[in-house]
């Protein structure tokens, strides 16, 4: 089945980030997202919750720019 899911709904304020979509095929899945950005966005915290066939996944995590693409 192809894959079927809502418009992403994404929100920003100032340094915050929340994003969010609904999948109905191949089966109901929904994710949450919310990031929060370094004043200089160098770095960032983010936390997805994640939903499917009854399960919830929760993922935590930070990540830091680390310079200049090649």
């Amino acid at each position: 089945p192809r894959l079927q899911c809502n418009t992403p709904r994404i929100k920003q304020s100032g340094q915050h980030i929340s994003m969010g979509v609904e999948c109905t095929q191949p089966k109901n899945a929904s994710i949450h997202s919310e990031i929060e950005l370094s004043a200089n966005r160098e770095h960032y915290q983010f936390e997805h919750l994640i939903n499917t066939e009854g399960k919830e996944i929760r993922i935590k995590g930070h990540a830091q720019r680390l310079g200049d693409c090649p």
